[in-house]
């Protein structure tokens, strides 16, 4: 796990356009570390050929913690990314059962999304950000103003 820490205040959608507002509300109702104004919860990329890849899809993000419960849980308390990111405060975390094995940790995922916001979970730029404008077009090139990354798909 990272070391940094990360304050849910420097998430502010207010601080940078990349920032999303859905995921900024959701840590603030219904994040791990609410109420010390700090990030406690960890996003994880499902393993391909996992259990869980079954089930929800190989590559996919969760935002969560490892349930302790009892010596040996293996349980993960969390959701889908992309529910947060469509849902906000309505999506609620669910009990990932046995799924530790199936998840991998993004190393500091939380550093790198508060530098480049919702390129960090969408680095391949093929997803359109619903009231966001984030491109600049010169001589034919696509270039992301987030993260300045040069665009090679037309968003969806």
């Amino acid at each position: 796990m990272s070391t940094t820490t990360v304050l849910i205040k420097d998430l502010s959608p207010k601080i940078a356009p990349s920032l999303s507002p859905n995921l900024y509300r959701w840590l603030r109702a219904k994040g791990t570390g609410r109420h010390q104004g700090v990030v406690l919860d960890s996003v994880f990329k499902v393993k391909p050929s996992s259990p869980l890849s079954q089930s929800i899809g190989a590559g996919t993000l969760v935002i969560g913690h490892p349930c302790s419960a009892y010596q040996g849980d293996t349980d993960i308390s969390g959701i889908r990314l992309i529910e947060v990111l469509v849902s906000g405060t309505q999506a609620g975390r669910v009990c990932l059962a046995g799924a530790a094995s199936s998840l991998e940790l993004v190393a500091d995922f939380w550093p790198h999304y508060s530098q480049v916001g919702r390129c960090a979970f969408d680095p391949l730029h093929m997803e359109h950000f619903k009231g966001t404008e984030h491109y600049t077009e010169v001589n034919g090139v696509k270039t992301c103003l987030w993260c300045g990354a040069v665009c090679q798909h037309e968003p969806q």
